[in-house]
């Protein structure tokens, strides 16, 4: 429409001043299909891109998501598993997936608990007692009830390491502790 009205032979159908053609400029968008067609396509593309983002968003923390869960099951089939092996008999194995599990979660119980347990019914209460001191201060996260029982029994499985040493002055200690967070 510009370049046309601008070539115009006419000169009275031409513009007939440079302010004429500028409100033309801005105007364009009221006169020229190719243009309307233009701003239509940015339109689209626009939507379309920011539907796009919306559902790679979605879809990131869709999988964010479910990545953590299967970690977490992960971590508790392992736990499960090695406290399985403490009640065969299989004390290395259960101790093997103790670590497994506490590789998984650092600050979640279960894993130092099936350690400490499976340490202990190897027979070897000094290495019960050293293990669960070197884990006792760590910051586990205690999210349920069943957290705070896994801690407390630890102060239980030291406690009787405690007292399979004779030492009972620290086995009533480590006991006292259990119940106090039981």
């Amino acid at each position: 429409y510009i370049i046309n009205k601008a070539m115009e032979q006419d000169p009275q159908k031409r513009f007939q001043s440079a302010e004429e053609m500028l409100k033309a400029f801005q105007n364009i968008h009221k006169f020229e299909r190719t243009y309307r067609a233009h701003r239509a396509k940015e339109t689209v593309a626009a939507l379309l891109l920011t539907a796009a983002f919306v559902v790679s968003a979605f879809c990131a923390i869709d999988g964010w998501t479910r990545m953590g869960q299967e970690k977490l099951d992960r971590y508790f089939e392992t736990v499960e598993t090695g406290l399985s092996d403490v009640e065969n008999g299989d004390y290395e194995t259960a101790i093997t997936c103790a670590d497994e599990a506490a590789g998984l979660f650092e600050d979640r119980v279960d894993a130092y608990y099936l350690k400490a347990l499976a340490i202990y019914q190897q027979g070897d209460p000094e290495a019960c007692i050293s293990y669960i001191d070197s884990v006792r201060y760590l910051p586990f996260d205690l999210e349920s009830e069943s957290d705070d029982v896994r801690r407390a029994n630890l102060d239980f499985i030291c406690g009787n390491a405690f007292f399979d040493l004779e030492n009972y002055e620290e086995a009533a200690s480590s006991y006292q502790k259990a119940v106090q967070r039981n």
